[in-house]
């Protein structure tokens, strides 16, 4: 049929029913163009998570909408009559029916396929805007229902349509503040999809409280009184929420008076769970934006997306995958204020709510998608090479003038098997929440990676001992025979100098090799009783650490290394984290053997580190002493004067097992027992590496079986 002829005869008009017009006034229409279906009572048109590339418009009957949510509650959530447009939620996004759509009386109905949509579309621009505002309310009806089911259970049918009704929807932008201190709430609000952070204020500052993620409420309910909010919140990413009216409250608890009890009993179970929930949470949207222009991005998505694929179902999307996967060429060049763009954000919702890891490509221009990719993302990996000069991409270039909430970590890429390049020149323009090296080829640095965004990395803790620190040469050979991999390493004194060397010798032999320079370096320091002739001996190491280490720079390192330099005057660790390596382990040492609390500096270390994933601590000195007078280290076991301090001043093994226990189970504590050799004894070193490796191979084979 002639468009201009069907345009003229019937008016489309922004109000649903356009197309139920066409075919009621069109009655030619019926005839070759489509195809019409008739149900009987109860006959179902298609079931929930069906796939389907046809809409229906309902020329006769009445039809039911009913969904079931993962827990298996069933919710009945709409009756369509004469006119009504069914199934137009696939047919838009593409994706599978998200519910089951049934005839609660004799029906007729008329499909329409994706292909003569758009050819009406095409000639009837309307119809693009009302199909749209049909969509929209309909995914939010069904989004929310599930939402709400999940939250309070089973619901009464009224209740829930009464809920849907008066519910307020609103978007809210990244970075936009949705509450400010002081300010008097209208009610609670829903978080349906997105990320807001909780921020109190101070004068000079402000203090992160906590993050709240969907199915989180935002403000409480109160009894006459004003709802005074005592913090602010900001929305770290593209958020949307639902706001639920005191007055409107008060008026549903009339009609429904359990409603209170459920929501209270609702709101006690999201705050255990936000107590108990472990960081980053469970699903994650993460964006990999290319700094610079040139980077193979196809091969870095590609090994981020395999290596979070480890841990959960991960979906990647670039511009271009994004158009195909959602049916739609452009779609992903929508701005934020386009009719159409309310759809693209429940079909990118959808795909969080299906994927554990969702991972947007950002393109190298600034691009609508560009964009999209940072808004909605909840973690940002910034891409770069090492070794350059800082020459932006258009969207990084973009970056440095933004303000994002989102934590951001720098990746930089190592071209295959050169060394680490230049790394702190890209560090001084930006503070990043973390640094991250990777060898475009090398599938186990992509995998740390992901093990550091899903919480899931392992961390090495070295304690300091004199001589009892050689103990972890021994433990770090049973570490390697046992292919345990390690993400970081952390220590103070011996302990940092014992794991710089594991990390830039990966080879054994060549990392033993300097075991006797090393010994005899270390020995007449580690004897030293005067003060300011621990100087000396310090300035004589210098050049051994540049002979071993080169101009090797801490930040530079590929598994990161923490060296302990000082506790500040609030009692907080200090780390070295940009410049010489070897400049960090002399400063390391000196604090160690000047600040002496062995116990205090391992305790902070471990408590630095407990939400780092996993550790493994290397105690060598619990049951020797923590502030023992420096004389006592020459008396062995036996001893008057070595019992005596042992009773008044011995570490006890369960306060770092406690410690490390109560945070994470798999947590490892191994300490070696050396408590019959002194800290300075250098004579038995043969002896300490065999109790370090043998002690530690027993425990990791024991922890393995039990954890890994």
């Amino acid at each position: 049929m002639d468009m201009q002829k069907l345009n003229k005869n019937v008016p489309f008009q922004s109000s649903p029913g356009t197309l139920y017009r066409l075919f009621k006034n069109e009655p030619e229409w019926l005839s070759g163009n489509v195809r019409q279906i008739h149900l009987k009572p109860n006959e179902v048109l298609f079931e929930q998570d069906e796939s389907g590339n046809s809409m229906y418009v309902l020329m006769e009957g009445v039809l039911g909408v009913r969904r079931v949510t993962d827990e298996g509650h069933v919710l009945e959530l709409d009756r369509l009559g004469e006119g009504a447009y069914v199934g137009e939620m696939s047919l838009v996004t593409g994706q599978p029916r998200v519910a089951t759509v049934y005839a609660v009386v004799s029906a007729r109905l008329v499909e329409v396929t994706r292909e003569l949509l758009l050819r009406l579309m095409q000639g009837f621009p309307a119809l693009k805007d009302e199909l749209i505002r049909v969509v929209e309310p309909r995914i939010q009806r069904t989004q929310l229902a599930g939402m709400l089911a999940d939250l309070i259970g089973e619901m009464d049918p009224v209740l829930l349509r009464r809920l849907q009704e008066e519910l307020v929807w609103r978007h809210v932008r990244a970075g936009e503040v949705l509450i400010r201190q002081g300010e008097v709430l209208e009610g609670v609000m829903l978080v349906v999809n997105g990320r807001f952070r909780v921020i109190f204020p101070r004068a000079n500052d402000s203090i992160v409280v906590r993050e709240i993620i969907p199915g989180e409420f935002i403000g409480e309910f109160t009894a006459g009184e004003k709802n005074i909010h005592t913090t602010t919140v900001v929305a770290v990413r593209d958020s949307e929420i639902c706001l639920l009216k005191q007055e409107t409250f008060n008026q549903l608890q009339e009609e429904f008076p359990h409603l209170r009890n459920q929501l209270v009993h609702s709101l006690v179970r999201r705050i255990r769970e936000s107590i108990t929930r472990s960081q980053p949470t469970s699903k994650m949207a993460l964006a990999v934006v290319p700094l610079v222009s040139g980077l193979p991005m196809p091969e870095i998505a590609q090994q981020v997306q395999n290596a979070l694929a480890k841990w959960g179902l991960t979906l990647m999307l670039d511009s271009e995958r994004f158009d195909e996967m959602f049916g739609l060429p452009g779609a992903s060049e929508l701005p934020p204020d386009h009719p159409f763009a309310p759809v693209v954000n429940r079909w990118l919702m959808q795909r969080e709510q299906d994927n554990r890891f969702v991972v947007f490509v950002a393109d190298e221009k600034w691009t609508e998608w560009s964009s999209r990719c940072l808004r909605g993302a909840d973690r940002v990996l910034l891409v770069t090479r090492a070794g350059e000069h800082v020459v932006y991409s258009e969207v990084g270039e973009r970056l440095r003038h933004e303000r994002l909430l989102t934590q951001q970590d720098l990746v930089l890429v190592d071209a295959d098997g050169e060394e680490v390049g230049e790394t702190a020149v890209w560090l001084q323009h930006k503070p990043f929440n973390a640094r991250h090296h990777a060898r475009l080829h090398h599938e186990q640095d992509w995998e740390r990676i992901g093990r550091f965004l899903t919480g899931k990395q392992r961390g090495l803790i070295l304690s300091t001992g004199g001589s009892h620190a050689l103990a972890h040469i021994g433990s770090l050979r049973a570490i390697e025979e046992q292919n345990i991999f390690i993400d970081f390493v952390a220590g103070v004194g011996m302990g940092a100098i014992l794991g710089a060397l594991y990390l830039c010798y990966p080879d054994r032999k060549k990392r033993e090799a300097w075991l006797p320079r090393l010994i005899a370096a270390i020995q007449p320091l580690s004897r030293s009783l005067i003060p300011f002739s621990r100087g000396y001996y310090l300035r004589q190491l210098l050049p051994l650490w540049e002979e071993m280490y080169g101009d090797t720079r801490i930040e530079a390192m590929r598994i990161p290394l923490w060296c302990l330099v000082e506790i500040d005057s609030q009692g907080k660790p200090v780390f070295m984290e940009k410049g010489r390596l070897a400049d960090a382990l002399n400063m390391s040492l000196r604090f160690s053997l000047n600040f002496g609390q062995f116990d205090k500096v391992q305790k902070l270390l471990v408590k630095q580190f407990l939400p780092c994933g996993s550790l493994i601590l290397f105690d060598v000195l619990t049951g020797y002493g923590k502030h023992w007078p420096r004389w006592v280290h020459y008396f062995r076991k036996g001893h008057f004067l070595h019992n005596l301090a042992g009773r008044l001043f011995s570490i006890k093994e369960t306060d770092f097992n406690t410690l490390l226990q109560q945070a994470k189970e798999d947590n490892l504590l191994i300490h070696v027992p050396l408590s019959d050799v002194p800290l300075v004894d250098f004579g038995m070193v043969d002896e300490i590496i065999a109790r370090g490796y043998v002690y530690t191979l027993e425990r990791l084979q024991a922890w393995q079986k039990d954890y890994l």
